[in-house]
């Protein structure tokens, strides 16, 4: 259970938000108790180390990954304090990994130009306190949960680190499946590892379970298709050393499959040079853009997109026969998600045409 301390260091900053679903989520995050668990999470930490950890959760405001273990865990019928510790952890690793992917990325800055929390607080201090928030996570699951459920999040954490690598040595012609199973093993400590954990001691229908698990994977795979979009964007707020992040880095995903797949033998051929190379140059970038013209690819990713929202959502419901009141979550949140989708979709094609 978590203790009666509360502290203000683990909510979102409202100040930073400016749509209504992020905004009702933030708000639901706040008023569920999260923040208290949370604190208790991370309680083993100096106070030091807990300022990195704390400055990242003010700065990403999007609560849908642990708000959506609540749910689950509320439709299968299991109780809200059982839900609230594994929804906490997994909030702790995913600011992890917030972390540890900007400076993997050597991103000094997020969207809004504001400092990483690597080139906020060094990186040194920024990395010692994610291995500590780990280590704190475990310890905090095999104390409330079992040692079983705890090596289970610490295994699936080392798959999601390494899908990492893994992307790198995907081929560009792999299949569409084999893309998403590298998706897949990047969320599974976040969507089907706490489902597994908070239903562990429940007499729960398998079947629910499995399709709650499902669902989530597919929505996570639509929401990283997503991201993975946004990162060939280079609008106003938004330098060439943050977009083409995993271009730079040399891994794979569902749009650089599909730009590759649509490319002529020598766009082909071009691409798979860019693929790896640290700094891009006014001459890379234009022939990024001039093979998305070419191509045509964002309308088959943002299809794809819409699929697995559409796929989610009716195993999600399928599975868990929801409340009218959490399907109206579902339902906000993932309207919000294919908005984003297709802003980022009509700003690539705009951004593109530019280059013309």
């Amino acid at each position: 259970m978590a203790s009666s301390t509360f502290s203000l260091d683990y909510l979102p900053d409202h100040s930073k938000i400016t749509n209504q679903t992020v905004s009702n989520l933030a708000s639901e995050y706040s008023d569920s108790g999260l923040p208290e668990y949370v604190a208790d999470v991370l309680r083993p930490l100096p106070d030091g180390l807990k300022a990195p950890i704390g400055y990242t959760f003010q700065q990403h405001v999007t609560k849908e990954r642990p708000l959506s273990i609540l749910h689950v865990g509320d439709e299968l019928g299991i109780k809200r304090n059982r839900s609230l510790g594994m929804a906490a952890c997994i909030d702790v690793l995913w600011n992890v990994g917030i972390i540890v992917d900007d400076i993997y990325d050597k991103d000094e800055t997020n969207a809004r130009q504001e400092p990483s929390a690597w080139s906020k607080f060094g990186k040194t201090t920024a990395l010692a306190a994610s291995t500590a928030a780990v280590a704190a996570t475990i310890g905090y699951t095999a104390r409330n949960y079992g040692v079983k459920d705890a090596y289970r999040l610490s295994r699936q954490l080392h798959e999601g680190i390494s899908s990492l690598t893994q992307s790198r040595n995907i081929s560009h012609d792999a299949s569409i499946e084999a893309y998403f199973s590298n998706y897949d093993m990047r969320s599974r400590f976040y969507t089907a590892g706490p489902i597994s954990t908070i239903a562990s001691k429940e007499d729960i229908d398998p079947q629910s379970t499995l399709g709650a698990k499902n669902s989530l994977a597919r929505m996570n795979r639509a929401g990283q298709m997503i991201n993975d979009l946004q990162d060939f964007d280079i609008s106003d707020d938004r330098s060439r050393t943050q977009s083409f992040s995993d271009l730079r880095n040399g891994v794979k995903s569902v749009p650089i499959r599909h730009l590759w797949l649509a490319g002529s033998p020598k766009g082909k051929r071009q691409l798979k040079e860019l693929q790896g190379k640290p700094t891009l140059d006014d001459k890379d970038v234009e022939f990024i853009h001039q093979i998305m013209v070419e191509t045509n690819f964002v309308p088959e990713v943002k299809s794809l997109i819409d699929t697995e929202y559409s796929a989610g959502r009716e195993e999600y419901i399928s599975a868990l026969q929801p409340s009218h009141q959490t399907v109206k979550w579902l339902d906000d949140w993932i309207a919000y998600k294919q908005g984003q989708a297709t802003t980022v979709a009509r700003a690539l094609a705009e951004r593109a045409l530019t280059y013309m």
